[in-house]
């Protein structure tokens, strides 16, 4: 019997802007981001990079365009990949669209509460499972507003948070 594993979904992501072939050197505008382009905790960051153009050509001198995204690579390699040349120059040109930190804050903050597995004991364990309860109430309230038993998870929630900051 084999063991389930999580596929690792890879969420980068560019879009090329603009490019120009000039004097033996390929330039590229590019366009990076990481997750889903319209969320509003994705940032976008615009790059400019420079290729000599015989790195952009395959021996049978077909063109294609290089990988915006450095590869993982777990062995180290002496010899450039044919098919993941470095760029001559890689710079940031601005960034075209800036991450809501306090969403990234509390998207961070929710992955580590709701993160199951995680080992905690003591308080750690006790604000998780309160916060999970309150969250399965809030789900519970949006289809049931009179269920007193998910208000009261609702209460001991809020009565947590209050004491911690009460200091």
């Amino acid at each position: 019997m084999s063991s389930p594993t999580e596929e690792v979904v890879d969420e980068r992501q560019a879009e090329i802007i603009d490019h120009n072939i000039a004097a033996g050197y390929v330039t590229y505008i590019v366009d990076r981001w990481e997750g889903d382009r319209n969320d509003p905790i994705v940032g976008i960051v615009r790059y400019i990079g420079v290729w000599r153009e015989d790195q952009l050509e395959k021996p049978d001198g077909e063109a294609f365009d290089p990988p915006f995204w450095p590869t993982d690579k777990s062995r180290y390699s002496y010899r450039t990949e044919p098919d993941n040349p470095k760029p001559l120059v890689w710079q940031t040109v601005e960034t075209t669209k800036e991450a809501d930190h306090e969403l990234v804050r509390f998207k961070n903050d929710q992955n580590n509460e709701l993160e199951n597995g995680k080992y905690r004991y003591g308080a750690a364990q006790k604000r998780s499972e309160l916060y999970q309860a309150f969250m399965d109430a809030i789900d519970t309230l949006a289809k049931f507003p009179e269920n007193e038993e998910a208000w009261k998870k609702v209460e001991r929630w809020r009565t947590y948070n209050a004491r911690l900051h009460e200091k």
